[in-house]
């Protein structure tokens, strides 16, 4: 409360205020995917939950930056598209008065792919069948078949015995 005391000692009347002071950030309560986490598509969504119904999070990558208020229960989800490779993610959260927090989060998108170590490229045979092998990257498991019949996967590599060939 305040008063203001004239030149000649006249008093106003007294003036009260109540206001609050707010230091503490909006936090991060859950964010998915977790940190580190790889992937084998790049669509992405990244959502999580923070402690401040009047949080605004923004979602920044190396190439793009968005951002919107979170909902009712202080959840948030943002759409991406990952790069090959590691992707640095920043999430901020900000309240009405700039109290910000920051997470950090790196995703990797690993395409997939493969290779056929044998035969060679434009190899030529004159009877079959044949042996097919090669190796993979880009994903946990894998099934794969080599016209149309399955491959046997162990680890990172494959091999398919027995494929017929078609002459021509």
């Amino acid at each position: 409360s305040a008063q203001l005391k004239a030149r000649y000692g006249r008093l106003t009347p007294t003036v009260s205020s109540q206001f609050s002071i707010d230091s503490i950030a909006p936090q991060f309560l859950s964010v998915t995917p977790a940190d580190g986490s790889e992937f084998f598509d790049p669509p992405v969504t990244v959502s999580g939950k923070v402690d401040d119904l009047t949080a605004y999070v923004s979602l920044g990558t190396s190439s793009s930056n968005t951002g919107a208020p979170v909902d009712a229960a202080g959840q948030f989800s943002f759409s991406l598209l990952l790069n090959t490779g590691a992707n640095l993610i920043s999430l901020s959260a900000n309240d009405n008065i700039g109290n910000m927090s920051v997470k950090s989060l790196t995703l990797t998108y690993t395409p997939f792919s493969f290779v056929v170590t044998s035969p060679l490229a434009n190899a030529t045979f004159d009877s079959g069948p044949i042996t097919v092998t090669g190796a993979y990257s880009g994903a946990t498991s894998a099934t794969i078949d080599v016209n149309g019949l399955a491959a046997l996967v162990t680890g990172k590599n494959y091999s398919a015995a027995n494929i017929p060939l078609i002459y021509g």
